[in-house]
């Protein structure tokens, strides 16, 4: 018996013409990197013929931003892939929400205008692992590196009778279909709010339930919660137009009854007298497809697959995951899902598989200038804060400069004396968004702006595995690290050790924190309560004269931190 015939090998075998796919190939390109593209559907970005079903994207798409800089543009630019050459997507559309139809023209241009090797109309149904790489399909294709950007399917989550749903990929775009009808929506997502918007001017009621906590973008700068585009069905709940939003917990269970050709929803065996619903629609989004992989065991975490910082299989060498796919490696923390974040992801991880980071040398005038230059243009840094960074290593009387590195790639591999230059938020998820003291603009209290702004950190005989340490800068020239007055406070009667959401130099008398009125602290045996203390007045440390660690807590006030939490 013969083995099959294989019809092509090759160094990279993408699987998925999409965005992230696209990207990929691209930045392969450039390097001179042998690689295929194998693609489902007829034309790139398949995905998008059909999602979002109502057809607006809520990607941002803002063309006029009064600056001719393109990197800088890229900052407001959600929707346009990385290239030298090439229109823009903002060439394709002036809406700041567009349709996704331009989408599928933009992304079926970009593989004419670059002329990416593409191989259409093939489904990827099998992979295997080999000695030396992967094969496809029963040997019909074989590589070194396989690099998964697609492969996702409707998440149907663990309810009985969910069958009597109809899924958001089949649900009828034709409003007359939901004309007087009671509408059940499960999920809370966007594709749950974008479906009850296009039925909420004709349904007669539309209850939403979902398990998670309803959270919105603009406080939590997480483009994949809620988006305002999409919020609009809030008011009809909340200004009581017969449209309600439900919650359920962890633990509830929840069967969905047919009778007749009416629907009712169980929680716990009980409808608490709910009314029935004409339709009950499934928007629960979307997970990883692992149905191709034989023989492979792969991690699973939040339906995604676990990666290394390389974008690798924890479990399989040289297999490698992009687009949406790497979430996991910043879950809901950052862009990673969106094109205006795995964007830059896809260019890094080129870098890293072939192996070849492009690197500036720098003088320290030339490094002063770059830095600000990267801080007030770079896209990269904004759309991947708090991931991306760019690193600065001394090296004589010079500097490398590297860009847009992952920062925990970075803390895997570099050693040594180095610094970072990326960007955060902040804040923390109890802080008001909209308080008056959220823009600090001023050198003293700039770390503490709730806007996203530059952090610059430095990392002194960093060894792989260290524990990454915060450090920041006092106007005396003394770098402190930020744990420096968490260390001085003793536990409380519970055990539980407090903190205190500032610091200040403990060697000047220039201070980030004026005074500690509050400490909060964490009790464990209590499901986590925090608790707030506010220390008496008299007790209160003032930050304006200088101090040192060892006698920073005593006497009255270290007892009276001893009694916290004594309840």
């Amino acid at each position: 018996m013969t083995s099959p015939t294989i019809k092509k090998q090759y160094k990279h075998i993408i699987v998925g013409a999409g965005p992230a796919g696209l990207q990929i190939g691209y930045c392969l390109q450039k390097a001179g990197e042998e690689y295929l593209i194998l693609e489902k559907g007829n034309t790139p970005g398949e995905f998008y013929k059909k999602y979002p079903v109502h057809r607006k994207l809520i990607s941002i798409n803002k063309k006029y931003t009064g600056n001719d800089n393109k990197e800088f543009n890229l900052r407001h630019d959600w929707n346009s892939l990385l290239a030298d050459t090439g229109e823009a997507f903002t060439d394709y559309s002036d809406e700041y929400y567009p349709n996704a139809e331009d989408m599928v023209q933009y992304l079926t241009d970009f593989r004419e205008e670059h002329s990416l090797n593409i191989k259409t109309s093939t489904a990827v149904y099998k992979i295997e692992k080999t000695v030396s790489g992967y094969c496809i399909n029963d040997d019909e294709y074989r590589c070194e590196k396989l690099i998964i950007a697609s492969g996702v399917v409707p998440n149907i989550p663990d309810i009985a009778g969910i069958e009597y749903a109809l899924g958001y990929e089949d649900v009828s775009i034709e409003k007359e279909t939901f004309k007087n009808k009671n509408v059940l929506i499960i999920g809370k997502g966007n594709s749950a709010f974008e479906t009850a918007n296009h039925i909420t001017d004709v349904a007669a009621c539309i209850h939403m339930i979902g398990r998670s906590e309803l959270q919105q973008a603009y406080s939590t700068h997480y483009p994949g919660h809620l988006r305002s585009v999409n919020s609009e069905f809030l008011d009809t709940y909340q200004l009581k137009s017969l449209n309600a939003i439900l919650q359920y917990q962890e633990s509830d269970v929840l069967e969905i009854k047919k009778n007749s050709n009416k629907y009712r929803l169980y929680i716990n065996g009980n409808d608490d007298g709910a009314c029935s619903y004409d339709y009950v629609i499934r928007c629960t989004g979307f997970k990883f497809d692992s149905s191709i992989f034989y023989g492979m065991s792969l991690d699973i975490e939040n339906n995604l697959p676990v990666l290394t910082p390389k974008f690798e299989s924890i479990n399989a060498p040289n297999l490698f995951f992009a687009g949406t796919l790497i979430q996991n490696l910043s879950y809901r923390k950052s862009t990673l899902a969106f094109i205006h974040g795995f964007r830059y992801a896809a260019r890094s991880m080129v870098n890293i598989i072939t192996d070849n980071w492009p690197v500036s040398l720098l003088t320290k005038p030339e490094l002063d200038n770059h830095i600000i230059n990267r801080i007030s243009t770079s896209s990269g840094l904004v759309q991947l804060y708090s991931y991306l960074c760019d690193a600065v290593i001394p090296d004589g009387d010079t500097y490398k400069y590297i860009e847009e590195v992952p920062i925990n790639y970075l803390l895997q591999v570099q050693r040594g004396n180095f610094f970072t230059i990326h960007m955060e938020y902040g804040f923390t998820e109890e802080d008001d968004i909209f308080a008056e003291d959220r823009v600090r603009q001023y050198n003293k209290y700039g770390y503490a702006s709730k806007f996203l702004h530059p952090v610059i950190r430095r990392y002194i005989k960093h060894t792989p595995g260290d524990k990454q340490k915060t450090l920041l800068k006092c106007t005396c020239g003394k770098w402190v690290e930020k744990p420096y007055i968490l260390e001085q406070i003793p536990p409380c009667k519970k055990g539980n050790s407090p903190w205190v959401p500032d610091i200040s130099c403990p060697a000047c008398n220039s201070n980030i924190k004026r005074s500690l009125k509050t400490l909060k602290c964490i009790d464990s045996t209590k499901n986590n309560k925090i608790y707030e203390h506010h220390i008496p007045e008299d007790l209160q440390i003032r930050f304006d004269d200088a101090y040192t660690g060892d006698d920073f807590y005593t006497g009255p006030l270290r007892s009276f931190l001893k009694e916290m939490c004594n309840e």
